[in-house]
């Protein structure tokens, strides 16, 4: 094409396979313990409250003293990705860690909750995770431990949506796998239709008990409907030809 021997190139007429390759990696608790273990000090608060109330990176480390109510226990994170402010509760872990930076600090509204380079904190976390052998793993997946271990507490995606900040149940995709206890609670649902071991059913019998004019029994070919009104009637018929 460059060369000007050939106007359109074939192989954009090609379709792409699709690769599902979404690999979700969150942290078991004694994982979370471990990596925590081997982390500097001042890097722990920020990468609690990461796993503990689901933000990203940088979400966290442009939070300031003003975006936390302390009476109503919730957390605003105001520069997101999506540019919507995001009011997410508090959790009694996560509660706990911006109490005591509160309390080490004594900051204003203005100042910034974590004083941290984002590069160090990166560094700091990728050596921690080699130290603790988790390999592949990176500060986002404390995000992705957020929503694992609530998918497999049976959370519904509509609130892990509103949690998290995803606006699309696309990418709340990837955690479905993780809540059997959710899909048996709904499969179980179904007990609800037995009554003393025997389920209700209704008859055709019982239906001819309702006097019910409008109805029409189809088996095989249809039948004349059940009613007088010539005009309902060619309706009907119109209906079943």
């Amino acid at each position: 094409m460059r060369l000007g021997d050939a106007a359109v190139n074939p192989c954009k007429r090609v379709s792409k396979p699709v690769v599902h390759n979404e690999i979700v990696k969150y942290l078991a608790i004694e994982q979370e313990r471990t990596l925590f273990g081997l982390l500097p000090l001042r890097y722990v608060p920020v990468s609690r409250l990461a796993l503990y109330c689901g933000c990203r990176q940088g979400e966290l480390l442009r939070l300031r003293w003003g975006d936390w109510n302390r009476e109503r226990g919730t957390l605003a994170i105001r520069d997101t990705k999506s540019g919507i402010l995001r009011v997410i509760p508090l959790n009694t872990i996560a509660a706990k860690v911006l109490e005591e930076a509160y309390a080490n600090a004594a900051p204003l509204p203005g100042d910034k909750i974590f004083k941290i380079d984002d590069r160090a904190l990166r560094r700091a976390f990728t050596r921690a995770c080699e130290r603790a052998g988790l390999q592949g793993f990176s500060f986002h997946g404390l995000r992705h431990t957020f929503a694992s271990r609530l998918a497999m507490a049976g959370v519904n995606h509509r609130s892990l949506m509103e949690l998290g900040g995803w606006k699309s149940v696309s990418m709340l995709a990837r955690y479905s796998h993780l809540q059997p206890s959710a899909l048996q609670s709904a499969t179980e649902k179904m007990t609800q239709f037995q009554v003393q071991g025997v389920t209700k059913c209704v008859t055709t019998t019982q239906c001819q008990e309702v006097d019910c004019a409008s109805v029409v029994e189809i088996y095989g070919e249809p039948r004349a409907p059940r009613t007088h009104d010539p005009r309902l009637k060619r309706a009907m018929l119109y209906q079943l030809s």
